[in-house]
This record gives C-alpha cells, sequence and structure tokens, in this order.
C-alpha cells in the first residue's frame, strides 16, 4: 500500500496526473456523504435530477442520515464508503452530497493506491477540498465543483452545471471567458491547478496532505475561495502564504469569491484587502510576470465553475478579460 504520510510529506510534487475517463449518460455516479450531513429532501432533489440527465445514482447507505453528532456515521464508515465507491468497478464517478465539516478526519482512512489504480472524478467543493489534497498527492485530478446540494436545486441549462458535465464527458478544450476587474494584473501563465477553500487547504499547511508545498521548478496555477470569514483571519493565512514563499512560487493566480462576511475596520472587501497586501508585498511590479485575476466564478455561489485540480490550465488575463482554459492533460 502506497503511504502517502510517506510519500508526500518531503514535496507536494505530483506524480503523473491521471485523468479519469469520460462519464456521460448511462454512467453510475455514486452518492456519498463524506463531510457534515445533508437534508434527505436535497439529495432525493439530487438523485431525481441526475436521473433526469440520463445518469444512475447510486446512493451509498451513509449518505443519508444524521446519527453520528453533524455526521451521517463515523470517520471509519464514511470513509470506508469512499473506498467502496472507488473500488467498484461498476461506479464511473463519485459526487459528494455537500460540504460542510469532517474529511479531514478521514484522510488517514483513504488508500491512495485503490485511487490511482481506479481512477474516477470526485466532485465537490468546501471541506470536501481536503479530499482534493489527498487526490491531488495521488496523481488523480479530481473536480472543485458543484454538488448533489446543488443539482438538486439548480436547473442543469446553467453555466457552472454545464461546464461539469463537459468536464466529467472529458469535453476538451474547456474555456471560461470572464470580463475585466480592475482589480486584475495582466499576463499570461500555463501550469497544473491546485487549491480550493482557502481555509480548509491551510489547515493541511506541512502535513503529508499539503497540497501547498510546491517547489520553486513546478509550474503551479493558484485558486482558492472561503465563506463565513472574517477579513483578517483570511488575511492571516495569506500573510503565511507570503511569507513561506509560496506566493512567489506560483505562475498565476485566480481569486475566487469570499462570501458571507462583514466589512472590517480595515478594509470594506475582501478583494480589497488581498489586492492591497498583494501590490505592497510586489506582486503588481511590472517585473514579475504572474498574472492575477480577481472575482473568479468558484466557491459558495450558485455559478461556481469547475476548477479541475491537478490538470494542466492556460491562464491569460488581459485589459479586455479574462481568458481560463483546460487542455485536458
Amino acid at each position: 500500500m502506497m503511504s502517502l504520510c510517506s510519500a508526500a510529506a518531503a514535496s507536494a510534487r505530483i506524480p503523473e496526473v491521471k485523468v479519469p475517463g469520460p462519464v456521460g449518460p448511462g454512467s453510475r455516479i455514486a452518492i456519498v456523504t463524506p463531510a457534515s450531513s445533508v437534508k434527505d429532501a436535497v439529495l432525493d432533489s439530487a438523485v431525481s435530477r441526475l436521473q433526469e440527465m440520463g445518469f444512475i445514482p447510486v446512493v451509498y447507505p451513509h449518505a443519508y442520515g444524521r446519527t453520528y453528532g453533524t455526521h451521517p456515521a463515523t470517520d471509519e464508515i464514511r470513509a470506508s464508503e469512499l473506498m467502496q465507491a472507488f473500488a467498484d468497478p461498476e461506479i464511473d464517478a463519485i459526487l459528494c452530497s455537500r460540504g460542510g465539516y469532517g474529511c479531514v478526519r478521514l484522510l488517514p482512512l483513504l488508500n491512495a493506491d485503490i485511487i490511482r489504480n481506479n481512477p474516477k472524478w470526485l466532485i465537490g467543493y468546501s471541506d470536501i477540498s481536503a479530499l482534493h489534497a489527498f487526490m491531488h498527492h495521488a496523481g488523480v485530478a479530481s473536480v472543485h465543483g458543484p454538488m448533489a446540494s446543488h443539482l438538486g436545486s439548480n436547473p442543469d441549462t446553467i453555466p457552472s452545471t454545464r461546464y461539469l458535465l463537459r468536464a466529467i464527458a472529458d469535453d476538451f478544450p474547456i474555456t471560461y471567458e470572464l470580463k475585466p476587474n480592475t482589480y486584475n494584473k495582466l499576463g499570461k501563465a500555463t501550469g497544473r491547478l491546485v487549491g480550493g477553500n482557502l481555509l480548509t487547504i491551510n489547515g493541511l499547511g506541512e502535513t503529508a496532505y499539503d497540497i501547498l508545498n510546491i517547489g520553486g521548478d513546478e509550474d503551479i496555477i493558484l485558486f482558492f475561495e472561503d465563506i463565513s470569514e472574517q477579513i483578517y483571519a483570511i488575511e492571516r493565512v495569506l500573510m503565511r502564504l507570503h511569507y513561506s514563499g509560496i506566493l512567489g512560487r506560483v505562475k498565476g493566480l485566480v481569486i475566487g469569491q469570499f462570501t458571507e462576511y462583514r466589512p472590517s475596520d480595515d478594509f470594506e472587501t475582501m478583494e480589497e484587502m488581498i489586492h492591497h497586501w498583494l501590490t505592497k508585498w510586489g506582486y503588481f511590479n511590472p517585473a514579475n510576470p504572474m498574472p492575477i485575476v480577481f472575482d473568479f466564478p468558484t466557491g459558495h455561489v450558485t455559478e461556481n465553475y469547475p476548477m479541475i485540480i491537478s490538470a494542466e490550465v492556460q491562464l491569460d488575463v488581459s485589459p479586455f478579460g479574462t481568458t481560463f482554459t483546460y487542455t485536458g492533460k
């Protein structure tokens, strides 16, 4: 068995990335709840929507319920069901029901060999970022994007859902076109995409699951988003990323959505704070080629565009807008 703790502790260098096979109508999609419990009605709606879209949903026994604190089952059971879904040759993709909290508890209970030998799309965001970090170290691409709770409450015609369906169907290249933002820094970059929910991935720093331990010879595009965090809390994490040299090593920076927070005495918005410090630290210096894009549609919003972690992306920030492209590699 691959020991993630020993193999990944020294570096977050990505092994040769495996991109899961295409998933489309007729495919069997497992629904699991690795984090907080989900309302039965929400899960029922997601099952119905997947069926309408032509998929075959396979709801695992403990996807429903709330019998263990805020979770539907013990850590061991939730981890076991996730690994069962990866190991089952009849399952084509794995859809998380929601985020919340609890995935970090599962990491020591997961098996990197099973995941790498049975590459499947793992789909989810928020607390699911901890699982994406594990997938990243196992060398399998995964999707930070809409979950069951999203599919059950939104039409499948909105862009975020359509992009998700294209991503798991292996319909590459996929390009997002965004409007200009006054905070953006112009430039072009190509690299592997890493990131996720900022407080979740920051909490994995200096562990075997650290997705931010970026080597200087790696071309990495970093993205992050968060919800319900005070401005000073995000500022504190940003300071760590700068002081540790992580921000200085990335080739491009994608600032996602920050929602459900209040202005502080120092800054009206999260974006103002981030722009202030990136400017003060010199990242907006013309001599620094790193492109930076703000207000990217990823996070706890309806238009939560899929971010394919460990996939190669091209980022082009121009005066006319931003082009963000998955090459399919």
